[in-house]
């Protein structure tokens, strides 16, 4: 085992919030169930055609959108059991949940490995995110790839208004694609490689990395709109840890990536305030070994997913063990 995903393997363990193999495998399967079951459909229903084409116009596998999709869908699910949902609506906002959480997904992808298709993809999805009524006529780029992400973000939008939940959360929604909009052009236009971080760099790298958590939790309460003050709090609370989980593991699965492309990230923001100045990806990684800030974020990821345990609510099995799978399975990609 590798050594950073040894660490946080080993604090995750020790907090007891490492998912063991059988519910690691039976939760994966789970989701690829939901996948086979959903996601072509769902791909056809946005008008992009064959999912394997509109993979092969992202530069991803249809696999790996395959999985996105169905991580998405068990999250959003969950939320939507913390939420109080009846079972006559959760497909609905499971399949928007999931269709968001592959969006998002291939965002971060085009932005980051793809940097020709930037300024397109940001031009697209600009109106789309910061709620421009004609974004539906204006979403055609001429690059399948940049279209289909922002058809699917289109298709996202509209339907959580047609959700029929409180006028108020479809406002907080639209905050919210907006506020990660910003942010993802801030992260790009402030990078790493042209010096030390401004002074907003964390909070657009919170609202970059743990906000889609949050705007899941809302579509779960546009479908409950009679959920009480304790039922939007609870929505509200595994919100907010399973969006700090997923910022502290993604950003330590991918320190080396970001550090190739010139990005700014939680880890290497933390590795920068500590003083350190690595030149290469991997003195990077050995520095956030040595100084002890990888164990610390490992340490602190155990605490965020004991918390999401301890909270009152659905099952373990509805929110808690997909979370803890998608952790798993991003540790296991450490270097």
């Amino acid at each position: 085992m590798n050594e950073l995903r040894s660490v946080v393997w080993s604090r995750l363990r020790d907090a007891g919030a490492l998912i063991d193999d059988a519910r690691f495998d039976r939760t994966r399967l789970d989701s690829a169930a939901l996948s086979k079951r959903h996601f072509a459909a769902s791909v056809r229903a946005l008008g992009a055609g064959d999912p394997a084409l509109v993979a092969q116009a992202v530069g991803v596998s249809p696999g790996a959108m395959a999985r996105w999709f169905g991580h998405g869908w068990q999250q959003t699910a969950g939320f939507a059991a913390y939420a109080g949902v009846g079972p006559a609506r959760i497909d609905a906002i499971a399949r928007l949940g999931a269709l968001f959480n592959m969006g998002v997904v291939l965002v971060d992808h085009v932005l980051d490995t793809l940097p020709e298709r930037r300024a397109a993809l940001l031009d697209a999805l600009s109106p789309v995110l910061l709620g421009d009524p004609s974004a539906g006529s204006r979403a055609g780029r001429g690059d399948p790839g940049v279209d289909f992400v922002a058809q699917v973000a289109l298709a996202v939008v509209s339907g959580a208004r047609h959700l029929g939940g409180r006028s108020q959360d479809v406002d907080k929604l639209t905050e919210l694609l907006g506020s990660m909009y910003r942010a993802e052009r801030s992260t790009i236009e402030g990078r790493r490689a042209t010096g030390p971080p401004a002074p907003g760099v964390w909070d657009a790298l919170h609202a970059k990395s743990a906000l889609p958590s949050a705007a899941q939790g809302l579509l779960a309460l546009l479908g409950n709109p009679a959920a009480d003050d304790t039922t939007r709090d609870a929505v509200a609370a595994a919100a907010d840890l399973v969006g700090e989980a997923f910022w502290i593991v993604d950003d330590l699965a991918d320190v080396q990536s970001d550090w190739d492309s010139g990005c700014w990230s939680r880890a290497l923001w933390l590795l920068h305030r500590s003083g350190e100045s690595p030149t290469t990806s991997d003195e990077a990684l050995r520095r956030l070994l040595d100084t002890g800030i990888a164990a610390a974020e490992g340490q602190r990821l155990g605490q965020v997913l004991t918390e999401l345990a301890a909270l009152p609510g659905p099952s373990d099995r509805a929110l808690v063990r997909p979370v803890q799978a998608a952790v798993r399975s991003w540790v296991e990609e450490m270097p």
